[in-house]
């Protein structure tokens, strides 16, 4: 249900950077690996601040 909420959130407000973070997040705890990278990687390329720029460049590192 998270993604659901997620993918129409992002649809609604594609550039905010909290949406692919926060989807990032929901697919890593349920296993997605690769779908959580991938939503990180977005994240990233929509700007986050230097703290959490850096926190999700370890998690990405860890996902490896």
């Amino acid at each position: 249900k998270a993604r659901q909420l997620l993918d129409q959130a992002a649809q609604l407000s594609p550039l905010d950077p909290d949406i692919p973070l926060a989807l990032g997040e929901t697919l890593r705890i349920v296993g997605d690996r690769a779908g959580a990278r991938s939503q990180y990687e977005r994240a990233l390329k929509l700007g986050l601040p230097p703290a959490s720029e850096m926190a999700v460049r370890t998690v990405i590192s860890e996902l490896q």
